[in-house]
């Protein structure tokens, strides 16, 4: 009886509400060392080595993204498992995926280590003296994907559990790391080399973190646990189809940078990189609660599937209330922002790409949300089929506009892609649930409206025009958000919420 409880608190309004405010957070850390630092490395590497390191961090977020659909395969089968009280099998899943994963990442070691070489002195447009510590730091890059893929897996299983509080930790250092490892060894050398190298030991400890949290307070992880190979099939059924779409969704986040390398000189992907590198963290605020969210997907659509769309409604309305503000703010006052971050030089070239990848980041920020909702109740071959049709297409369009317009092209065509994106998914979601699509068509024509404000600032050019536009749209926005979009018991979920933030201000928040 105590076991059932636990299981069913798991999906409760508190457990998640508390578990979205350690996430967001837990990412307010590395955004903030984001933004202080890169001015800091840009000056003292200069700006081919820190396009280099963009390149080089675009790959690592890759490999991060990707674990072969099996963390998020293990989230879903791990929840639906704890929802019937099933809970026996799970360590018998982990450990055959555990082991799944790591032959599966081994071939990706050796696929990056046989294109290294091709990648350095071929494609990428770098300076001849760079090219050699380029090339060593890929190598050290390529021997962490089993490290990486494997603590992908163990956050999987966590998730399911609500562990969030640690999985923060552990990712606060991760991405603290990424952004001081070159700012302790700029004291001593301006070599990429060891900035990698760096990174690579803080991937191996975490990995440790998490097999040593996972073996104490839930199950054991082992080479001499119970493993049945034929549960794979299960696995792959659910993460067969989102293996395609962990291959070819961070193909679509970071190949841009790639792109950009091999056709424009390293050292002016830093006008795109350094901004693209600081805005598209804003996408950890949905991603922080979508974590959360996610495992609550499967387990209420177990139970009841219409009361699942209702959890859509929600995620989303929360997540407007969040991420609104701060877009039509950054977009408002780009120009000021810059300069005063980056300086004039950035002002000139970086604006313009700022204000589009931050649409995008609106848009894409929805579509997350329909994203997981989508993969939650089990058809990961519907995402799967729109990556597939949608990447030949857009490495296409970017190669184009790469081309012929530059760093400009490539935001545009990023934007363009996730805003395709987020209407297919939406056009989905209402076809599923055709008989309760009512439900979301306020909220579409909001991000209508919304998307609408947030384009006008790219035409006033005064400052103080701005400002008031800011603030007129930002209480209008928000009054129809709060008096016609949000329901009586949604306004009431808003401030307990409110009430639950302050005590977690006042009383430190435990693991559940």
């Amino acid at each position: 009886m105590e076991i059932t409880n636990q299981l069913k608190n798991l999906n409760s309004k508190k457990l998640l509400a508390k578990n979205s405010i350690i996430n967001i957070l837990g990412n307010l850390i590395p955004i903030t060392l984001a933004i202080i630092v890169i001015p800091i490395i840009i000056h003292h590497l200069g700006k081919e080595r820190f396009g280099i390191l963009t390149i080089l961090w675009a790959i690592i977020g890759y490999f991060n993204l990707i674990d072969f659909g099996v963390s998020r395969s293990l989230t879903k089968i791990i929840s639906e498992k704890l929802a019937i009280s099933d809970s026996k099998i799970i360590p018998i899943i982990s450990n055959t995926a555990f082991l799944f994963v790591f032959c599966l990442s081994i071939v990706g070691t050796i696929i990056l280590l046989l294109l290294s070489k091709w990648l350095v002195f071929i494609q990428f447009q770098i300076s001849e003296q760079l090219r050699e510590e380029t090339l060593y730091s890929i190598y050290i890059l390529a021997f962490s994907i089993p490290f990486t893929a494997l603590t992908s897996s163990l956050k999987g299983i966590l998730i399911a559990y609500q562990k969030f509080l640690f999985i923060n930790i552990q990712q606060m250092l991760l991405s603290s790391i990424m952004f001081l490892s070159p700012l302790i060894i700029i004291l001593f050398s301006k070599s990429l080399t060891p900035i990698i190298l760096i990174l690579f030991l803080t991937r191996i400890y975490v990995f440790f973190n998490y097999l040593n949290y996972t073996n104490k307070n839930l199950f054991s992880i082992n080479r001499k646990a119970e493993i049945k190979p034929n549960l794979i099939k299960e696995i792959l059924k659910f993460g067969g189809w989102l293996t395609v779409t962990n291959i070819i969704g961070p193909i679509m986040v970071y190949m841009d940078r790639v792109i950009m390398g091999i056709w424009i000189p390293v050292k002016f992907l830093i006008y795109y990189s350094s901004i693209h590198e600081v805005v598209i963290k804003i996408l950890v605020l949905p991603g922080a609660i979508m974590n959360v969210i996610f495992p609550a997907f499967s387990y209420t659509y177990a139970k009841n599937p219409d009361e699942s769309l209702i959890l859509v409604q929600k995620s989303i309305n929360y997540l407007f209330i969040i991420v609104f503000p701060i877009l039509l703010f950054l977009i408002s006052f780009t120009k000021e922002l810059i300069n005063l971050w980056l300086g004039e030089d950035f002002l000139i070239n970086s604006r313009l790409i700022m204000q589009i990848l931050l649409i995008g980041i609106f848009i894409n920020s929805i579509g997350q949300v329909y994203f997981s909702f989508i993969q939650g109740i089990g058809k990961p071959k519907t995402t799967a089929i729109i990556h597939m049709v949608e990447l030949p297409i857009y490495l296409f369009l970017l190669w184009y506009a790469v081309q012929e317009y530059g760093i400009n092209g490539a935001a545009y065509i990023w934007t363009f892609r996730v805003i395709v994106d987020c209407f297919l998914l939406i056009i989905i979601t209402s076809i599923l649930f055709m008989h309760k699509a009512y439900i979301l068509t306020k909220l579409n024509y909001l991000y209508l409206f919304s998307l609408i404000t947030l384009i006008i600032p790219f035409f006033i050019n005064g400052l103080r025009e701005r400002m008031v536009y800011f603030i007129i749209v930002l209480i209008l926005t928000m009054l129809i958000h709060w008096k016609i979009i949000l329901s009586k018991i949604d306004r009431i979920d808003i401030f307990k919420l409110i009430y639950s933030i302050k005590r977690s201000i006042k009383n430190k928040p435990r693991e559940i």
